[in-house]
């Protein structure tokens, strides 16, 4: 597997562990660790998605929850996702990812005919235009705004992996007991990093700290 935009020797990549993905159903590979977004520049893949409005070509601008273009549809064990951020997305064998605010591809949108229109498409363009008449907005509109806003997905199809029940326990129905407990933290001010944390929750003291990937003794 060559990978010609992959530093070599650099990162927390095991490179010993491969691992596919499909993206816009062509096939890569990266490694463990990798998140989606480093698995796509490692393969060269730099075009990710379309501007929403003008549909312009985009590709990787930041790092973590802060990429506001690498938004992508995953699939996984016949469900699906939607608007998944690539950048934060850790790959796993047999991920499967699409763009997203583009037809029929993101190599060629039929969308980005909105750059050429761009002239008579100026700021408050919508709230000008489909005010009259009156009763074509529900009909017509609306409906073709909503098939043109882009975007994932949301699957109308049942959860597998959790009932409705078990996530209402999760949610509403947890002990939530005093005293000391392992929880896991991110420093999203700062690094981003996750690392696990041993807390007393009447007291907020603190007892002990691990890396996320390191065991509890």
């Amino acid at each position: 597997m060559t990978q010609h935009f992959r530093l070599d020797n650099v990162g927390l990549i095991n490179r010993d562990k491969k691992l596919s993905f499909k993206f816009n159903g062509k096939k890569y590979f990266g490694n463990e660790g990798d998140t989606l977004a480093s698995a796509l520049l490692a393969n060269g893949v730099h075009l990710i998605g379309r501007s929403f409005k003008y549909h312009r070509p985009r590709g990787f601008f930041g790092a973590g929850v802060d990429e506001p273009y690498a938004i992508v549809q995953l699939y996984r064990n016949g469900e699906t996702e939607p608007n998944i951020k690539a950048t934060e997305q850790e790959l796993f064998e047999g991920l499967e990812a699409t763009s997203v605010n583009c037809w029929p591809s993101v190599n060629f949108d039929i969308g980005a005919i909105n750059n050429f229109l761009k002239i008579f498409l100026p700021a408050g363009f919508y709230y000008k235009t489909f005010m009259w008449p009156k009763s074509f907005w529900y009909k017509v509109y609306e409906p073709f705004i909503r098939k043109a806003a882009g975007l994932g997905v949301a699957s109308t199809k049942h959860d597998k992996e959790i009932s409705d029940q078990d996530w209402d326990n999760f949610v509403y129905n947890r002990k939530s007991l005093r005293g000391k407990h392992w929880e896991l933290w991110q420093h999203i001010s700062g690094c981003r990093q996750w690392i696990k944390v041993e807390r007393d929750t009447a007291t907020h003291e603190i007892f002990n700290s691990l890396k996320a990937n390191e065991e509890i003794s």
